[in-house]
């Protein structure tokens, strides 16, 4: 039941980003420095404008990334939390996007579930933090009602590269996050 909840706000939360997008008219209001992340929206004959697709963003914090050894990428990413997951006084999964609107970098923080998935159109890298002999660990130095911050590291994460190759493991990761409400 509980799952199922979540994809309904999901689809609740899609349909309404799409219901919000930008016609052709310029209602800035000239504070331009929201700190969102914006999305291209299109309309026939005008060209290509953009639209706030979250507000916060960067201002709610971030997190930075770099993937080694069989995979190679870097960079920082915003917080988003109309996606990402709260309950029982903390933080279960956080979301951070990228402006391009395909580069995704999930973690989880459930000590059940702990890891990460990331995602960006070319490649994807998997880690797991929970088990014995876990290939990554994700270190929380704070978590509540507040936000969440930590860092996390992987001498052996899987995925797929740049040319659909797919590797079992060889992924080195290191990274730090911090997501903020307010």
């Amino acid at each position: 039941m509980h799952r199922f909840l979540v994809l309904l706000l999901l689809g609740c939360l899609s349909a309404g980003l799409v219901a919000c997008g930008s016609d052709d008219s310029d209602s800035s209001s000239g504070d331009d420095d929201d700190g969102g992340q914006e999305a291209p929206t299109a309309k026939a004959g005008t060209g290509t404008k953009t639209a706030p697709l979250f507000t916060g963003g960067e201002k709610l914090g971030s997190l930075t990334y770099k993937f080694g050894g069989n995979v190679e990428a870097s960079g920082e990413l915003a917080f988003t939390p109309v996606l990402s997951l709260f309950s029982d006084k903390s933080w279960q999964q956080l979301y951070f996007g990228g402006k391009d609107g395909q580069t995704v970098f999930i973690i989880n923080l459930d000590p059940a579930t702990a890891g990460f998935m990331f995602g960006d159109g070319k490649i994807t890298v998997v880690g797991v933090a929970t088990g014995d002999d876990a290939p990554c660990t994700i270190k929380v130095e704070k978590q509540d009602g507040t936000g969440a911050k930590g860092t996390f590291e992987c001498d052996d994460a899987s995925g797929t590269g740049g040319s659909g190759a797919i590797y079992a493991d060889g992924i080195t990761v290191k990274g730090a996050f911090e997501a903020r409400t307010k």
